[in-house]
């Protein structure tokens, strides 16, 4: 069974939940897709688009690294995390279309099981702290998806629109999208 929080984060929220995940354990950043093992794991979150497949990662605690499963696809030569059968929190995190102006959402997401199996109770007890930190701490925005503090103080200001949907597309747009134009 799978859990998840859906957000609105900017770089700065997303800096302060890293901050309270790291007091939880000794934190592991993972690359979702990488050409060499030795490049899997990440220091710190860059901002997005400095690394190609940078707006998804994998969180976890060093205690859980035995339980991550890498697999390797020939016809691509990369490595992926194996997300369905390792104890990783999915981290899709919020990206900024900064040509409209507008905060696509992100989402953390873990399943409890693999295959047949729980997962551990201490990873499933972890993972339910780092939503837990986004329900406590966010505010519950219009289209229920969390808005982190400074997210919400942009878009309430005006600076920021929170999702694709409050950016209508000129008929122009929605054309050249659509291959028509």
């Amino acid at each position: 069974m799978g859990k998840q929080v859906e957000f609105y984060m900017t770089p700065v929220d997303e800096a302060a939940f890293i901050e309270h995940a790291r007091t939880l354990c000794w934190l592991r950043i993972m690359r979702n897709t990488f050409a060499d093992r030795s490049g899997m794991n990440i220091d710190h979150l860059e901002p997005l688009g400095t690394f190609l497949g940078d707006a998804d990662v994998h969180l976890t605690c060093a205690s859980f690294a035995e339980n991550i499963v890498v697999l390797f696809t020939p016809q691509t030569g990369l490595y992926s995390v194996d997300f369905m059968n390792s104890e990783s929190v999915q981290f899709s995190r919020s990206t900024l279309d900064s040509e409209r102006r507008y905060l696509r959402e992100g989402r953390l997401w873990f399943d409890t099981r693999r295959g047949d199996e729980k997962k551990s109770d201490a990873f499933t007890r972890w993972a339910d702290k780092l939503l837990s930190y986004i329900r406590r701490r966010y505010r519950l925005g219009e289209n229920r998806r969390f808005v982190g503090s400074d997210a919400w103080q942009q878009s309430d200001s005006g600076a920021l629109q929170l999702g694709a949907q409050a950016v209508p597309l000129s008929k122009e747009e929605a054309l050249r999208k659509l291959g028509l134009k």
